[in-house]
């Protein structure tokens, strides 16, 4: 699902106990769509455990100043609305995996 900073502060009050996963990206990117399609094979595969959500840098300059994100694609791993973990560029399916285990306890 897109989002843009207004959502993602509301994102953050809901899902403040959760565990949620933020692309960042650009329309222009092709390796952000690679690995989007990766988050998604990811997702299906640990049902329930995490949501995923996209951000354009184009659009969300705040947001992108705020994370000091200067990388594209980047993905933003929380748990608890805390940042537990940066991944910048492109990854394995199981090195992406792995991070997003080891960042929030065990969850995959």
């Amino acid at each position: 699902m897109k989002i843009n900073e207004v959502q993602f502060k509301e994102i953050e009050v809901k899902l403040h106990s959760d565990t949620y996963i933020i692309l960042v990206y650009t329309h222009w990117s092709g390796s952000a769509l690679i690995l989007q399609s990766v988050l998604e094979k990811l997702k299906k595969k640990h049902e329930g455990k995490f949501q995923i959500y996209k951000m354009d840098i184009e659009k969300n300059t705040n947001f992108i100043k705020k994370y000091r994100i200067n990388a594209i694609p980047c993905i933003l791993i929380f748990n608890n609305s805390v940042l537990t973990k940066v991944l910048n560029g492109i990854s394995s399916i199981d090195s992406i995996e792995e991070e997003i285990n080891n960042s929030v306890n065990g969850i995959c």
